[in-house]
């Protein structure tokens, strides 16, 4: 074969001294033969001294990407694990403010059949004072547990068989002791 004007010997010399391809990978595309690219090596003293160094950069980037991967999947796993944990104690303390509504409702419920007789011994006043008192400490409690952990106000779901509308328990707790904290028992 003859060399013709149009080879392109500086794509050949690359080839060459990354070492990763035969003489006859490098020489086959261009058209020439295994030996014209070993004559021209040798008279350019090109050296196939770039292999080492591309396996180590080969190396160090399929290292680099399996590290990433490895902490990407940490942080997944980490951040799932975050969430599932924060989800469940938030949880928790929303169905202990329920069990608090269902009790302040069983002690509300109570102290209504409990006024009647109140009134006629003439403690309704010290009841009243009570149970505003409760709903005073419950609220307070509930207002820090939605702030330490971030609950907002939004109205929480209603359990899948409640079909009574959702109503504020405190607010009718505390409306309740409002009113009743206004009765004066002198007149009664």
């Amino acid at each position: 074969m003859t060399v013709s004007k149009d080879i392109d010997w500086t794509t050949i010399e690359r080839d060459y001294r990354t070492g990763l391809l035969s003489l006859r990978e490098i020489a086959e595309p261009h058209g020439i033969s295994e030996t014209a690219v070993r004559k021209r090596a040798k008279r350019d003293n090109w050296d196939r001294d770039l292999e080492a160094r591309i396996q180590a950069r080969a190396d160090a980037l399929v290292r680099k990407a399996e590290v990433r991967d490895q902490v990407r999947n940490a942080n997944l796993a980490s951040d799932r694990e975050i969430i599932e944990a924060n989800a469940e104690r938030i949880a928790a303390v929303r169905s202990e403010h329920r069990k608090d509504i269902q009790n302040l409702r069983g002690i509300a419920e109570r102290l209504i059949s409990e006024l009647h007789q109140a009134e006629q011994d003439g403690t309704l006043y010290e009841q009243v004072r009570t149970l505003k008192a409760l709903t005073e400490t419950v609220e307070s409690i509930v207002k820090m547990e939605r702030e330490a952990y971030g609950i907002d106000k939004s109205t929480p779901e209603k359990p899948a068989n409640d079909d009574t509308p959702p109503i504020d328990m405190m607010d009718a707790v505390r409306r309740f002791a409002f009113i009743l904290s206004g009765y004066d028992q002198t007149t009664h």
